[in-house]
C-alpha cells in the first residue's frame, strides 16, 4: 500500500512539474490556430513550410521565428521565448506567410500570407491567425525597415589587394557571410549581384539563414563569385559518395573535383551550404550526409537534412532534384 500511494506521490508530482512547464511557456509565448480564408488555401501543399515570425513593435525586428511543417490548415501555433536566444517580454507583432522553395523572402506561385498584426502580448492564447492573401511581397512596414540598424548589423567598406585587382570581373557577383565561429557554419548570407570597389557593405538579421536569429559576435567572410554554376547530381555508390557535376554555364572559371576551392550548395535558388576543400571529398560528404549512410563517427551539416528528411519534413528525392553548385 505505501509503495502504492509512493507511486501516486510520484506521478501526481510529475503532473504539477509538466503543467508548471506549460504554464510558463504559454505565459511567454503567443499561441492560437492558423486558419486560411475561403479560396486562399487551394495551393498549400503538406510539404509546405509554414513560417511563424515576431517582431518587435517599435524597430520591427525579427526577434522570434519558427518553422512548421508538413503544414495545412487549420494549424495550432505558439510561438515565443522557446524560439530564440534573447529574453522577450511585453507585446510583438505575429506575421505568418508559407514557403515552397526554401527562400521566404521571395514569393513563388502557390504562397500565401496573412497580415502582420498589431502587438499582442507574450501570454495570449487563442489567437486566430488567417493567411488571406497570395504572397508577393512583404508588408510595406517590414520593407522600409529592411536594412538593419547597427546594433543588429556588421557594416564597413570593401576593398581589393591590387595584387588582385585583375582577377575581378565586371560580371562577378559578391557574396557576404557571417559564419558562428563556433560551429564554423555560415548563418547568415547576401548575394550582390553587381558592385563596384570600393564597396559599401552592410550585412545582419535581415540576411539570416532561416531560423537563425543573430546576437554576439561572428566571423566575416567576403569573396567574389564567378558566373559557373553547376546542377549536382547523386550518383550513389555502395560508399556513398558519388555525384556528378553537370555544367549549365561553360567558362574558363569552371573548377574540376580535384580542386580546391571555396563553394556554395544551392538548392535551387536558396544557399544552403557554404564550405571549403579539395570538391572531390566535400561534396562527396555532403551527399553522404543527405542520404543517411554517415558511419557512427561521422558527422556533417547535411546530416540535418537527412534527420528532417527521416521525420517527413522534407522529400529528398524534390531536395536531390535541386541541388546546385557554385565555386
Amino acid at each position: 500500500m505505501s509503495a502504492f500511494v509512493g507511486f501516486v506521490g510520484l506521478t501526481v508530482s510529475a503532473l504539477w512539474n509538466e503543467l508548471s512547464r506549460n504554464a510558463i511557456k504559454l505565459e511567454y509565448s503567443i499561441s492560437g490556430v492558423i486558419l486560411s480564408a475561403n479560396g486562399v488555401g487551394r495551393g498549400i501543399i503538406k510539404t509546405d513550410n509554414a513560417h511563424v515570425l515576431l517582431f518587435d513593435p517599435k524597430t520591427l525586428e525579427l526577434v522570434a521565428s519558427q518553422i512548421i511543417n508538413p503544414f495545412l490548415p487549420p494549424l495550432t501555433f505558439s510561438v515565443g521565448q522557446a524560439d530564440t536566444s534573447r529574453p522577450l517580454r511585453g507585446a510583438y507583432r505575429l506575421l505568418i506567410l508559407t514557403d515552397k522553395d526554401g527562400n521566404p523572402n521571395r514569393s513563388s506561385p502557390g504562397e500565401v500570407i496573412g497580415q502582420l498584426t498589431p502587438s499582442i502580448p507574450l501570454g495570449t492564447e487563442k489567437v486566430e491567425y488567417y493567411i488571406d492573401r497570395p504572397f508577393i511581397r512583404l508588408p510595406a512596414e517590414l520593407l522600409s525597415f529592411s536594412t538593419d540598424s547597427p546594433k543588429t548589423s556588421i557594416r564597413g567598406i570593401i576593398t581589393v589587394h591590387p595584387k588582385f585587382l585583375d582577377q575581378v570581373d565586371s560580371e562577378d557577383r559578391l557574396v557576404i557571410m557571417l559564419f558562428d565561429p563556433k560551429k564554423g557554419r555560415p548563418v547568415a548570407i547576401k548575394i550582390l549581384e553587381k558592385f563596384t570597389l570600393p564597396q559599401k557593405f552592410s550585412i545582419g538579421q535581415s540576411n539570416a539563414m532561416v531560423g537563425q536569429t543573430l546576437s554576439g559576435k561572428y566571423s566575416l567572410r567576403i569573396l567574389t563569385d564567378k558566373n559557373n554554376i553547376q546542377k549536382l547530381i547523386c550518383n550513389n555508390t555502395d560508399r556513398g559518395m558519388g555525384f556528378a557535376q553537370e555544367e549549365i554555364i561553360t567558362n574558363d572559371y569552371i573548377k574540376h573535383s580535384t580542386d580546391y576551392a571555396v563553394y556554395v550548395i544551392w538548392y535551387k535558388t536558396s544557399p544552403l551550404y557554404v564550405g571549403e576543400g579539395y570538391l572531390a571529398t566535400r561534396l562527396g560528404r555532403f551527399f553522404k550526409g543527405l542520404l543517411g549512410e554517415n558511419r557512427y563517427d561521422e558527422t556533417h551539416a547535411s546530416d540535418q537534412l537527412y534527420i528532417s528528411i527521416k521525420n517527413n519534413n522534407f522529400d529528398q528525392k524534390e531536395i536531390l532534384d535541386n541541388l546546385y553548385v557554385s565555386l
